[in-house]
């Protein structure tokens, strides 16, 4: 084609070259003959211009000829791209304005759909402004696949014939509107490597064990090993699946490097690794809880090391046993666990002491201190902040709180401590002010301290803290961290404090005299601490009560305290009606207060008190919401207690009480029964009921939630099918463990009070009273549990002596005498079981086609038994378990009035507060005294060095009894002799060392423990004693002394007359009397010496 086109083109120059030389040579010629022959020149024109012509139409003939093959072959170029297009491997589509698909290719097809009149828009794929595809587009997920998306606006141009223009002439209906094609561009691959390279970013993950010290410092050694043994298992087997690499980096810290993958898996399971931590225990109880920190969505380790340790310590301000989990630079935090009690305070920790220490400093240094609380200032933050300031004052310094006291809009005044400010209004110069007055008296050397708040937003004058740098804030709080917190020089933060009143009065301790509160300073911290414990109930622990008792001793009066939180009539009138006009959404109930008032904010935060103590009445309101406004109510309640009581006047109109039978009354189904024993065996008492009934289906009541948890570890420990449930417990949990119990996955389930009230479970058999409730009510309810519905069933309680008044006390409330029970023995227990077994055999359902396969090979093993011997074999697989257990367990002895009274003469029999006791040596080996002991930092390890240090070979040690003055240890009797000459050769810390076989006959003297002597005579033939070595000078004395007696008639001893303790000397003894010769120098060995007193 080419070749052609080439060829036409020089035929047409070639052409136009011959014409116009033709022309040229033609009027040359005409021009000479019309000089020299004009007539010629006349008759050759017209051949002239016929040769003329007829070159140029062929000329003309030619570049039609030309314009039609281009155009030919223009077409022929259209077609071939509108096929391009078609078959472009890029989806390809038309849009118009109304976002509807005018034209699409074939991949566009494939990868998406075919438009048609049931589905032609493009918001199917991507809803996006056609103004956001612009440029380099956006990615859209789809089927499966990413595309990034481009689109580019094209317009219909009638003198334009390019494909385009075609293209949207062919498509569109009006060809002037503005079309958009849009190219979706196939990314799924890319979008496969950058998710791998995101997935494989490193994270670095911190944990803490926030709770180490006080494992180690309070527990034995074993046991603190065991712990921290069972913390590196768990880590280990918790990362050991997540591509992690693990190190410890003290004994309470650990780092872990992982991948972004495995830490979202983490996340994805809210860090379960908290729960797991739970399960570690020691001596039956729960002590371990995590801190962790975790560093996501960094480009290196260092980053995300960096992130990892913000995040721990976010996780640590807020209280602990939870995981702060970053997101990034300035991305926040997200939190997850926190779900277990708080961790007990203790008021004078060495972190209060520090933190005193260097508020002490900066007070010093600063001209004046401004102390500030949170916006709306409640009796907690006035009152942290009065304490705070009267004690600064007493240091020499200007100290203010600062207490915004301003109205509102709604002309309420910007504080709900209004009462407690007025008691103060007395000094001079003023205790408060206005914290716009504060930020005009703030200077650079000022000191601002924030209390009950360490957030920006909450502070009650921002005007006020944006005055202080940073290095001259103090922060004081008592609420979790959160992300804004306010930057400190001093950020005391302790979400296991319950106010910050609590903190301020720890703080004032080692303030000195300067913290020696006057009475009415000591109430506004108490105050604060009432208000937010809710009266001592809510977040309370043992420093709680030691901050309270330190402020009642500065001559806090709880009287006063308690009016400040006395309401008038009309406020309760008004919160009466806020919670009664509240409706429950989604689970929240939510009032309006369409009015305002002047004290509003204190009232509708008392309702918000009253709503979530109400319990169930979001079911109530739900309920009644959906039934008729006239209608007839029936109420009916097992008891009516208060809170009944005011519920059933809140709903009910003219409502009539219809009383069946007593209150308290037990019903008739049930038999109570009693077993009394000592304090010491009531778990094993437990067991041996449990036991003996197989088949119980139970409550344990327990009085409080550590005690419930101990016993349910203990049971679930030892086999048996329980589980606890208490107020510690998650919704979610408590929903759990009471499903399993419900469906009797569940055998024994232990509980409190309060967490199983209102439970309503068929078929309990027996409830079990692990000790006695406080009131009469709650047994009511306990054994209520059970014997429902016509059915029988037991209660059961598990008691001492000094609980005999309270049992009697409700026997006569319920009208029912308790059943005393005997403790079921060993054998009555393994009868029972075995019962059970026999039973359990006898329900068994034979599966006949599933087992005919194994029966012959079973037939064949069995043989050899008999049909006795294989009963016997058969139950005894289960029976031996327990007749192993039981077969040299002592009974339980059940205590009586006489066994007390037994005891208690026993008791007399010890003299001078120590019992005779008799030791001897077991089968094989010999006793042997030795002249060392506590006294002289002498331990059984020194022993054993002793011996191996003084003999050869191996010396087997038996019992080994530690005295204060010396001890008692056993060796094999062929070893005796070895042993008395090695040891009496030796010397222990330049001390002789004397041992010698102990004696086990009677003697003059009583040996206690701390090896001095007493009057009385032994009459034990096998008592022990040390033998007695008396240097010779003694010796003579007392012989001389017993001769000059002789003659006397011999005197009963004062012990012989009843007298418990030897009669004191007359006089004041003369000590030197006893050293004629000259004094012994006091400070050898052996002498005792007098402690010198304390410095005072």
């Amino acid at each position: 084609m080419e070749g052609l086109l080439v060829k036409n083109l020089y035929r047409s120059k070639l052409l136009l070259v011959s014409v116009i030389a033709l022309t040229v040579l033609l009027v040359a010629l005409d021009s000479f003959m019309l000089r020299y022959s004009p007539k010629l020149f006349w008759i050759t024109l017209p051949l002239l211009l016929l040769s003329g012509g007829i070159a140029v139409g062929k000329l003309l003939q030619i570049r039609v000829n030309e314009y039609a093959y281009y155009d030919r072959v223009d077409k022929i170029i259209d077609n071939t791209n509108h096929k391009a297009l078609m078959s472009f491997p890029l989806p390809v589509a038309l849009v118009n304005n109304d976002r509807r698909i005018l034209w699409c290719n074939d991949a566009f097809g494939s990868c998406f759909f075919r438009p048609n009149d049931d589905e032609s828009s493009i918001d199917s794929i991507t809803t996006e402004h056609f103004s956001m595809l612009s440029g380099e587009g956006m990615e859209v997920y789809k089927n499966g696949r990413w595309y990034r998306v481009c689109s580019r606006e094209i317009k219909y141009n009638s003198d334009d014939g390019d494909s385009s223009s075609r293209l949207i002439k062919e498509n569109v209906a009006n060809a002037t509107d503005p079309v958009h094609i849009m190219f979706f561009r196939d990314i799924t691959g890319f979008k496969s490597l950058q998710e791998e390279h995101r997935r494989s970013k490193p994270v670095v993950i911190i944990v803490a064990v926030d709770n180490y010290d006080d494992i180690a410092g309070s527990n034995r050694e074993s046991d603190k090993t065991f712990v921290t043994v069972q913390i590196d298992r768990l880590l280990e087997e918790y990362f050991k699946d997540k591509n992690a690499v693990l190190r410890k980096m003290s004994g309470d810290k650990f780092i872990i490097v992982t991948e972004e993958r495995f830490a979202q898996k983490m996340v994805d399971e809210r860090i379960k690794l908290l729960e797991l931590a739970h399960q570690i225990k020691v001596n039956d109880r729960s002590c371990v809880t995590l801190s962790i920190g975790m560093g996501r969505n960094s480009d290196s380790h260092s980053e995300s090391e960096s992130l990892a340790w913000q995040a721990l310590e976010k996780a640590i301000g807020r209280g602990g046993d939870q995981a702060a989990v970053s997101k990034g630079r300035e991305a926040g935090y997200d939190y997850y666990g926190a779900e277990t009690q708080r961790t007990e305070r203790t008021g004078g920790s060495v972190r209060t002491r520090i933190t005193a220490d260097r508020i002490k400093v900066l007070i010093n240094s600063a001209d004046a201190v401004y102390i500030m609380g949170h916006a709306y200032g409640d009796y907690d933050s006035v009152g942290a902040a009065i304490g705070l300031a009267a004690s600064i004052r007493r240091m020499g310094k200007q100290a203010y709180a600062c207490v915004s006291r301003e109205l509102d809009r709604s002309g309420n005044v910007k504080n709900l401590s209004e009462q407690l400010l007025g008691r103060f209004s007395e000094y001079d110069p003023p205790l408060v002010i206005e914290p716009k007055v504060a930020a005009i008296r703030f200077s650079e050397n000022s000191l601002l301290c924030i209390v009950d708040t360490h957030i920006e937003k909450k502070v009650d004058s921002v005007e006020l803290y944006e005055k202080a740098d940073q290095t001259r804030v103090i922060v004081i709080d008592h609420h979790r961290k959160a992300d804004n917190e306010i930057p400190a020089v001093i950020s005391w933060v302790d979400p296991n404090a319950s106010s910050a009143s609590e903190m301020v009065t720890d703080l004032l301790q080692y303030f000195g005299d300067a913290g020696n509160l006057t009475p009415l300073e000591a109430e506004a911290l108490l105050a604060g601490i009432t208000l937010d414990t809710k009266d001592f109930v809510m977040r309370t622990g043992e420093a709680t009560f030691e901050a309270a008792a330190r402020l009642r001793k500065y001559g806090a009066d709880t009287i006063l305290v308690k009016k400040l939180f006395a309401t008038s009539m009309k406020s309760r009138m008004r919160r009466s009606k806020v919670v009664a006009s509240a409706e429950m959404y989604r689970g929240f109930a939510i009032a309006v207060v369409g009015e305002s008032f002047e004290d509003i904010r204190v009232v509708c935060s008392q309702a918000a008190d009253e709503m979530l103590n109400m319990g169930f009445t979001d079911s109530i309101n739900a309920i009644l919401a959906d039934v008729p406004q006239e209608r007839n109510t029936l109420l009916f309640s097992a008891t009516m207690s208060p809170e009944i009581a005011r519920i059933s006047k809140n709903y009910l109109r003219n409502a009539k009480e219809i009383t069946i039978g007593r209150k308290n009354e037990s019903t008739n189904n049930v038999k109570h029964v009693v077993y009394t024993v000592q304090a010491k065996d009531k778990y094993e008492a437990l067991k041996r009921i449990v036991d003996y009934y197989p088949q119980i289906y139970g409550i344990i009541f327990c009085r409080t939630r550590k005690e419930t948890q101990e016993i349910a570890d203990k049971l679930m420990q030892e086999g048996y099918n329980a589980d606890s449930l208490h107020g510690e417990l998650s919704q979610a949990q408590r929903d759990t463990v009471m499903q399993k119990f419900r469906i009797c996955n569940l055998q024994l389930l232990v509980a409190t009070d309060v967490a199983a009230r209102g439970l309503d479970v068929d078929d309990l058999t027996h409830v079990i009273n692990y000790g006695l409730p406080d009131d009469t009510e709650s047994y009511t309810h306990r054994s209520g549990r059970t014997g429902r519905a016509g059915k029988t069933g037991t209660s059961i309680a598990i008691i001492n002596l000094r609980e005999k008044g309270k049992l009697r006390e409700i026997e006569r409330i319920i009208g029912k005498k308790f059943i005393t029970g005997e403790m079921p023995t060993a054998a009555g227990i393994c009868q029972k079981q075995l019962i059970k077994v026999i039973d359990d055999l006898e329900k068994v359902k034979v599966n006949e086609e599933e087992i005919a396969g194994f029966m012959p090979e079973i037939y064949r093993k069995l043989e050899w038994l008999s049909k006795e011997d294989l009963i016997k074999r058969v139950v005894s697989h289960e029976f031996n378990r327990f007749a192993e257990y039981y077969r040299h367990r002592p009974g339980i002895e059940q205590p009586t009035i006489e066994s007390r009274s037994e005891r208690a003469r026993k008791s007399d029999r010890k003299e001078n507060g120590f019992e005779k006791r008799s030791r001897k040596a077991a089968p094989g080996f010999n006793r042997l005294f030795i002249n060392l002991g506590k006294t002289d930092s002498f331990f059984p390890s020194d022993l054993i060095g002793l011996l191996n240090s003084n003999t050869r070979g191996r010396i087997e040690l038996g019992r080994i009894d530690l005295m204060q003055n010396f001890s008692f240890f056993e060796v094999p009797e062929k070893e005796t002799v070895n042993v008395l000459k090695a040891l009496n050769r030796a010397k222990w810390n330049g001390r002789k060392v004397v041992v010698e076989v102990s004696s086990e006959e009677g003697g003059k003297g009583h040996e206690n423990g701390s090896g001095e002597r007493k009057g009385g005579k032994r009459s034990g033939k096998n008592e022990e004693r040390a033998p007695r070595y008396e240097n010779k000078d003694r010796k003579s004395k007392d012989a001389s002394a017993k001769g000059s007696k002789s003659s006397k008639k011999e005197k009963p001893s004062r012990a012989e007359r009843g007298y418990s303790d030897a009669r004191g000397p007359k006089r004041k003894d003369n000590w030197q009397e006893f050293f004629k010769d000259k004094e012994p120098d006091f400070s050898e060995e052996g002498w005792a010496r007098r402690k010198p007193k304390k410095q005072l």
